[in-house]
């Protein structure tokens, strides 16, 4: 792998760039939904699609030319699942036809994912909101300092996600977080988000929030 170490903004049209965000939102989030939908479903259309019509943001961190943390943001978020789908209706359509070919039980996933999807668009308020759609280090770099200031490959990546969304006009910034990660929990709290019940969030999820 070429180039230069630390984060790196995800390219749609660089091949090693999107297997790269797809493997690690798989081996570190593999049970939750965009996964899975499938290899396809990440790297022809969430990866490469949603990136190139800036529906997304996505980051890499590497470390001695290894890809070892991600994450991925919108400041879309009641959006740009369905302004992507609504592009590129065809495209996924096939995408996902041969994805349920390959694996009939993520019908399911399709239909909660959609389910959601309709159920926030009729939740959440008018605020300019940006979402932390997912982040995550590989176990054996989330104790790695980068930084002389000593941060954290997680906290690089998240300040990225943050200064972002911030740039792109947002004034609150949302995500989920299992109840049981209580490491993810505080990390999320150090940053000043709230975390509470919310419908927008999965059964066993906290929905936290940081007004910017």
């Amino acid at each position: 792998m070429g180039g230069p170490d630390g984060i790196l903004t995800v390219d749609s049209d660089d091949p090693e760039h999107v297997r790269a965000a797809a493997s690690l939102h798989q081996a570190l989030l593999g049970e939750s939904p965009i996964p899975g939908l499938g290899w396809m479903f990440m790297t022809r259309f969430y990866y490469t699609q949603l990136v190139k019509d800036e529906l997304i943001r996505c980051y890499l961190y590497r470390l001695d030319g290894e890809y070892v943390g991600f994450l991925a943001v919108t400041d879309q978020p009641l959006s740009f699942m369905g302004e992507g789908v609504r592009r590129h209706y065809v495209r996924l359509a096939l995408i996902l036809a041969l994805s349920l070919c390959q694996k009939p039980s993520r019908a399911r996933i399709m239909f909660a994912t959609s389910a959601a999807s309709r159920r926030r668009a009729t939740t959440e308020g008018t605020d300019r909101l940006g979402e932390i759609l997912s982040i995550g280090v590989l176990e054996a770099f989330r104790g790695q300092r980068v930084d002389p200031g000593g941060k954290r490959i997680s906290a690089a990546l998240l300040d990225a996600g943050i200064r972002y969304l911030s740039d792109r006009g947002c004034r609150r910034i949302e995500l989920n977080v299992d109840q049981d990660n209580v490491r993810a929990i505080r990390f999320y709290q150090s940053y000043g988000f709230v975390l509470e019940r919310s419908p927008l969030a999965l059964p066993h999820d906290w929905r936290g929030r940081l007004v910017l």
